[in-house]
């Protein structure tokens, strides 16, 4: 079976709200971040001056990633 991925900055609010649930039950498998176990999504102070960009495979969100900006 082919697959198909893609890699593009998200734009769309419901597909970035997908990817921060996606990133907290990543980090949810550390015991580092247990602590997050009480949030619904994964949002830090990084997000408010970042890019996300979501990798997809098969138009099925399979990756994240953020460009955090300067805050000067």
């Amino acid at each position: 079976m082919d697959q198909t991925f893609t890699f593009r900055q998200i734009t769309d609010e419901q597909e970035l709200e997908t990817f921060m649930k996606l990133r907290r039950e990543i980090y949810m498998d550390s015991p580092k971040f247990s602590t997050l176990l009480q949030y619904p999504v994964d949002i830090d102070r990084y997000d408010l001056h970042s890019l996300p960009f979501g990798l997809f495979c098969n138009g099925e969100p399979a990756g994240f990633i953020r460009g955090i900006l300067p805050t000067e």
